[in-house]
């Protein structure tokens, strides 16, 4: 597990991109964004996935270089604008059969 810290300001977009490191190729993996607000919420204030086999655009999410395990991830003005001041948090997992934690 790895902790980084990146800013958004309520009521605007963003793109944050993601990098696996080291480079991991991620073709035709199914990856969930999921921004709670502390570690280990359940209901995610953002949730965003990927599904495997595509390359743009799923609920939000691109596929940039599949081989060096590079993807953005699309926040939206109405992902952000409920958010008050503060820290939250923010999980990445493979939800391919076999490889997602219970």
């Amino acid at each position: 597990m790895q902790f980084i810290n990146f800013q958004f300001a309520r009521f605007s977009d963003g793109v944050l991109q993601v990098g696996m490191v080291p480079p991991v190729d991620i073709t035709n993996w199914h990856i969930r964004f999921q921004a709670t607000k502390r570690f280990g919420g359940e209901s995610g204030l953002i949730t965003k996935s990927m599904n495997s086999g595509y390359i743009t655009g799923q609920s939000g999410m691109t596929l940039v270089e599949a081989t060096a395990g590079v993807f953005n991830v699309a926040i939206n003005n109405p992902d952000t604008s409920g958010w008050e001041m503060g820290n939250y948090a923010v999980n990445i997992e493979r939800m391919d059969s076999g490889y997602r934690q219970p």
